[in-house]
């Protein structure tokens, strides 16, 4: 597995990767994790998942696991944790599908590698000020909502 300060130093945003790239590294923190769904059409049949990634600009980009790399990366890829992801391939959007972002989505390959990191990727640019459910449902009753003027 690469060293983390190598990866931080190669870590670009989603928007400055040159489309096509299989070299690029991204940090990424995933904010959904769907589910595993079958597919069947007239040239393959598998199993999917998507992924929904953000960087620290708020950009996000979707990820399609498909088949063996569902397998692969079933222990990572978990929802409110960041990675390191290196060596996947951007590739353009499929305009007969949606997807989070306007022009580029990521592949993982057999080659691709994603390293859990505890340098969290910051919210904060484009958070504005949210919290997350988990931290609000920890919160006594009225701390959100009771510092507000009532009309």
């Amino acid at each position: 597995m690469a060293a983390e300060t190598e990866l931080a130093k190669q870590s670009l945003l989603i928007n400055n990767i040159p489309k096509n790239s299989v070299d690029s590294v991204m940090r990424v923190l995933v904010i959904r994790r769907g589910s595993i769904i079958p597919y069947k059409n007239s040239r393959h049949e598998g199993t999917f998942r998507t992924i929904i990634l953000v960087d620290e600009e708020g950009t996000k980009i979707q990820a399609t696991l498909f088949n063996k790399h569902i397998e692969t990366w079933k222990d990572s890829l978990k929802p409110n944790k960041s990675y390191y992801i290196a060596k996947g391939r951007l590739d353009r959007v499929n305009p007969n599908y949606s997807s989070v972002h306007k022009e580029v989505e990521l592949a993982f390959t057999d080659n691709t590698i994603i390293q859990e990191t505890e340098h969290a990727v910051s919210t904060h640019k484009f958070s504005d000020g949210f919290l997350s459910l988990e931290h609000a449902d920890k919160l006594p009753n009225g701390a959100i909502l009771g510092n507000y003027p009532h009309n």
